[in-house]
Formats: C-alpha cells, sequence, structure tokens
C-alpha cells in the first residue's frame, strides 16, 4: 500500500513551506521544510518521514492537527479544491468559519484529543451539547453555525479519503425559534424623519443615512458602495450598481439586480446638505464615509439607527435588537415594501425600485408577472408615494405657518 504523506503548506507573510508531524507520543510538531517551492517541500517532507519510519497516514492525526490549515484563504485543502473546480467560495465565510474553528472548536480539550479515524458521531453530539452549556457560545444559531464548520471538515476528510465515512453526516442542526424581523409603522418613519431624534439634528452624515435607510429601502451594502458618481440631485436619480460582499469586498448588487431609483425629495434635501458638510464629495468618493474618506462600516450603521430609535422612544423601554421589536437596517427595507403595498403602489414596481428577486419578494403570482407590462407605472411614482406616505401632514404644516 502506498503510504501517506503530510501535504506542505505556507503561513501567511513566511517564505517557506511547512507542515504538521505528530510524534509517537501523540504530539504535534510544526516543521519548517526550509524550501520555498513545493515540490522540492514535498521531497523533505518524504525523506523526513522515510528516516523515521513513521506511519503517516492523515486518519492517524488527531482532528486539531486535520483541521489546522482549514479556512485558512492560503492553506486550506477544501479552498484550493473548490477554486480549481471553477466554484466560488465567499471570504466572509471563511473568515467566520475560523473564528468559530479557533473560539468554540480548538479550544475544546476533548474534542480536540481525538484521532481523525476514531470519531464518532457521538462525539459531534457531546461536543454539540458542551458548547450549548457554554455560557457566552450556547446561542444555538452560533451552536449550528459551529458544527457546522466541523461536519464541512469531516466531509472534506470523507471526500479525500482521508476517512472511510462521514461521522457527522447526519447530525442535524438544533431546532429554534428565528426571531421575525420588526417593522415601523409609518407614523413612526414620519416622526422619525420630521422629528430627527437622538444624532439626527446635529450630525448631517447620520441624518442622511437614517433617511435613505428609510426612504429607499436599500441594503446596508449598497448604501456603503454608493459613490457620488451615482447620485443625480439634480433630477433626483440614482443608480444602484454596487454592494460590498464583506468588510472590504465590492461588487455587484445582491441576485446582481442593478436598478435606477427616484430619490423622494425629503431624502434630496438631506444628501444636499451632507454634500456641502462632506469634505470628500468627488465622483468616485462615497456618498457616505469617515473623515478619511473611507467607507462606513455595517457595524456604524446599524449601531447608529438603534441610537436613533433609543431616542425617539426614550420615554419607553425597548430593546429594539431583540424580541418583537428587532429592527435592523434591513428592517428598513421590509417596512418601506410593506407600506408602499399597503399604500396600492404595483407589487412589479415596487419589486424593481427595491431590487428583489421574484422568489425573495413573493409578493407577485406567475400570472402578476407574465401580464403586468411596467412601462404602464412610472418609476417616480414610488418616490411620490414615499413622500406622501412619510411627508409632513398638511394640517401639521398649515399650523406651523
Amino acid at each position: 500500500m502506498r503510504r501517506k504523506y503530510p501535504e506542505p503548506w505556507k503561513r501567511s507573510g513566511s517564505p517557506f513551506y511547512q507542515w504538521w508531524y505528530t510524534n509517537d507520543a501523540g504530539k504535534r510538531q510544526r516543521i519548517s521544510t526550509g524550501e520555498a517551492l513545493k515540490e522540492r517541500a514535498r521531497e523533505e517532507i518524504r525523506k523526513y518521514v522515510d528516516s523515521r519510519g513513521a506511519e503517516t497516514g492523515k486518519s492517524d492525526l488527531s482532528f486539531r492537527a486535520y483541521a489546522e490549515p482549514f479556512f485558512s484563504w492560503d492553506t486550506c485543502p477544501r479552498i484550493a479544491r473548490l477554486l480549481d473546480e471553477g466554484k466560488s467560495i465567499g471570504k466572509t465565510h471563511v473568515t467566520r468559519s475560523r473564528r468559530w474553528l479557533e473560539k468554540y472548536v480548538f479550544t475544546d480539550a476533548i474534542f480536540l484529543s481525538l484521532l481523525l479515524r476514531n470519531i464518532k458521531r457521538a462525539d459531534i453530539l457531546d461536543l454539540r451539547n458542551r458548547l450549548r452549556a457554554m455560557k457566552n457560545g450556547g446561542q444555538i444559531n452560533t451552536v449550528n453555525k459551529v458544527i457546522a464548520t466541523v461536519k464541512t471538515i469531516l466531509s472534506e476528510a470523507t471526500f479525500r479519503q482521508d476517512i472511510d465515512s462521514n461521522p457527522g453526516a447526519d447530525v442535524g442542526n438544533v431546532k429554534y425559534k428565528q426571531l421575525e424581523r420588526g417593522t415601523f409603522t409609518v407614523e413612526e418613519t414620519r416622526e422619525v424623519l420630521s422629528k430627527r431624534p437622538g444624532d439626527m439634528s446635529t450630525n448631517p452624515l447620520v441624518d442622511a443615512v437614517v433617511t435613505v435607510l428609510l426612504c429607499t429601502g436599500c441594503r446596508a451594502g449598497e448604501i456603503r458602495a454608493l459613490r457620488w458618481a451615482a447620485v443625480d440631485l439634480r433630477s433626483g436619480k440614482t443608480a444602484i450598481r454596487e454592494a460590498f460582499k464583506s468588510e472590504k469586498e465590492i461588487g455587484d448588487p445582491k441576485w446582481g439586480k442593478k436598478r435606477d431609483i427616484v430619490l423622494p425629495r425629503i431624502l434630496i434635501e438631506r444628501l444636499e446638505k451632507w454634500k456641502k458638510a462632506q469634505k470628500h464629495n468627488a465622483p468616485g468618493d462615497f456618498v457616505f464615509s469617515t473623515i478619511d474618506g473611507h467607507s462606513l462600516g455595517q457595524t456604524w450603521i446599524r449601531k447608529n439607527l438603534i441610537r436613533v430609535l433609543r431616542s425617539a422612544h426614550a420615554d419607553e423601554e425597548i430593546d429594539f435588537e431583540i424580541g418583537e421589536r428587532w429592527l435592523t437596517p434591513h428592517a428598513c427595507r421590509h417596512t418601506l415594501n410593506s407600506h408602499l403595498l399597503a399604500a396600492g403602489v404595483p407589487p412589479l414596481l415596487v419589486q424593481t425600485f427595491l431590487g428583489w428577486s421574484s422568489e425573495e419578494s413573493r409578493v407577485l403570482t406567475r400570472v402578476q408577472r407574465s401580464y403586468t407590462e411596467l412601462k404602464l407605472f412610472r418609476i417616480e411614482d414610488v418616490a411620490s408615494k414615499i413622500d406622501e406616505l412619510y411627508g409632513e401632514r398638511k394640517e401639521k404644516a398649515r399650523e406651523r405657518a
């Protein structure tokens, strides 16, 4: 039988290939080959192993030793295989999976001591139970994602025939009640836009970001990637062509739904005010950016929206991030969708304005999609309806006059 040898890998920033070796005492060692070329590194590994007569089958490795290179972009064998096969894998997914692996699995002494070939389904279930008992890691959604990471590694090991069968194949997710994303009422939205609670009244950036969330239904990634070149404040038209796919990676909007929208008047006024206050307002600059011109982060948008909502409900004890009032930037999108449909805007026009996919929107039947002519409606009608819904009522405007 042909002997299997460990595969060399490179650490980020290191010129030489390294490999993991488990000695007779079961202790794992990281050894540098001293070679910058992969094939020469393989030769050094074969010489080292053969000179010691060690058993080097990968199934003889501990789970820790086998899993070490996984979910690291430069060393993961699964990523390399998928890319070679022309498949795609998101960098955000890889980064999060690595974090779960290091935080929850590599710290579990019991599971890490198991040899790869000896892992049974019961071991995975026991790991799942230990995770659920953790004080900070026991959230069911987190537990499911951590176990999915382990199952992916075992699945790859099975695919590569490093183990005979996948013990994680039949291990399912822990069932939990998923929170339903909350929505705002029309009155709440109108009140926030008119009274400008919290930092909206003093910070034109916060004012513009919260208004664009409420009045366009754009995804946070689309808002973060929006540039001044795509915004024509004179005509009120904006082109949604890009979106952040991760903290740094920019690509097409979700579902590839590039679209043109018309901005409500209430938003145009606040964007004009923000553009005058912003130093970075050249065509290629981000519309919403930091003082250094960098795009805003996802967390910044969420925290400032929640801060504004709390200021608007200062007299009430409401947690907007959990429970029935679970409100996030994406909740603004669902809110606008509901309000426009309730106000009688044609579903196909709402779908086009928000960039829903046919499956995602779930508001059009097959017959509607086939026989409804979009050219009968104008995208400007959506912006007018938003101004009508969220603008000041005529009665209040007369009172102020």
